[in-house]
């Protein structure tokens, strides 16, 4: 289906992950990681899963987190939880990045 002709929630989500995997140097996951590659973007050593909200906060539980880096260390990657905070427009308000602390520590 062509971008533009995309509900505009899915169009959102799809800007998201082009957004992130140009910013990290990877490339889009085939089916948004439905397929057998799981995440929404995918790199050298990284696999990011995207999720954006337009609400004033976003729960990040142990399981999440959990299927994040598990998927990606099946690749010998590493996970990392992309969250954007949009408007109702979509019109981006914050990002973060949310890494296992031990990531944090090897980047520091």
């Amino acid at each position: 289906m062509p971008f533009s002709r995309l509900p505009p929630g899915l169009r959102n989500a799809r800007r998201h992950e082009r957004d992130v995997a140009a910013s990290i140097g990877g490339r889009l996951t085939a089916m948004s990681g439905a397929g057998p590659e799981k995440g929404d973007v995918a790199s050298q050593i990284l696999v990011v899963e995207c999720k954006s909200t337009s609400r004033a906060s976003f729960a990040i539980s142990p399981a999440l987190m959990d299927r994040i880096t598990s998927t990606a260390a099946q690749t010998s990657r590493r996970g990392v939880l992309h969250v954007r905070f949009v408007d109702a427009s979509g019109r981006t308000l914050r990002q973060y990045g949310v890494v296992e602390a031990d990531l944090l520590e090897d980047l520091a």
